[in-house]
């Protein structure tokens, strides 16, 4: 499900939170949108996954305009985690896994089989009984991931992802876990948009990475030739190294502060 944004721009309370952004994310693909705080990574999701009605410009999701799609097709196609995902009931894990499934008119079998595939991937089998209010931050992120993937479980071939710092409450482990899970969904022709702080893993597991600054954005392409010294310089005011790992293509960062 290949994304065009075309010249969007998002202005709230007088505030230009995004200012004449273009460019197209192909289908099948895992996309970093990456920034300092405040550079509106966070209004850049929400602008194209059609919870925030932009200013100017378009965003077509396979040549269907964003805005012209229904609550029911969006529910359908697009798996949306939000930065904080509140929950003050004592549902069980299970319950609020199962919430991915609302906007799927298919049958309790079909759900409870995605369902369970689901927090099989996410490891949360053997927490399904336990009263969400219960959990740790991490594992009540996981059980928020694991419902938007439910969500879009079953159509995969032709979904969006739209998480915004899925990895902020987890630890290494489940981390680099979700990121294999991304890996094999985005080739099945899911197309991930994530938010992220953590510029190594933008580096080790992005097809494409979007650089904003103060709303614009200042580069896209291949990690590598957006996550330069240079850049990073120009984004973040750190200065930076490459050092190489067993994968040439994907060296890590490692920061100083100027």
């Amino acid at each position: 499900m290949s994304i065009v944004i075309s010249n969007l721009s998002y202005v709230i309370e007088e505030s230009q939170l995004l200012k004449d952004i273009s460019v197209t994310v192909q289908g099948g693909s895992i996309v970093a949108v990456v920034g300092p705080n405040g550079s509106g990574k966070t209004s850049l999701l929400k602008a194209v996954n059609g919870e925030s009605a932009a200013s100017a410009g378009r965003v077509l999701v396979d040549d269907d305009d964003v805005h012209s799609m229904s609550l029911q097709q969006r529910a359908i196609r697009f798996g949306i985690l939000p930065q904080q995902a509140d929950l003050d009931f004592p549902f069980h894990v299970v319950e609020v896994v199962q919430m991915g499934r609302i906007p799927h008119q298919t049958s309790m079998q079909t759900n409870q089989e995605v369902v369970d595939e689901v927090m099989g991937e996410m490891r949360l089998q053997n927490i399904r009984d336990r009263v969400y209010l219960t959990l740790s931050g991490g594992e009540k992120q996981r059980v928020q991931i694991a419902r938007v993937l439910s969500q879009i479980w079953d159509a995969r071939d032709g979904a969006c992802l739209f998480l915004d710092e899925p990895t902020a409450a987890l630890d290494l482990s489940h981390q680099l876990a979700l990121f294999r899970t991304l890996e094999s969904i985005a080739e099945m022709g899911t197309t991930v948009m994530v938010v992220l702080h953590d510029v190594n893993l933008a580096l080790r597991f992005a097809h494409q990475v979007l650089l904003l600054s103060k709303g614009r954005l200042l580069t896209s392409g291949a990690p590598l030739d957006v996550l330069t010294p240079e850049t990073m310089r120009d984004a973040f005011e750190v200065d930076t190294e490459l050092f190489p790992t067993n994968d040439p293509a994907r060296p890590f960062i490692l920061t100083s502060s100027r």
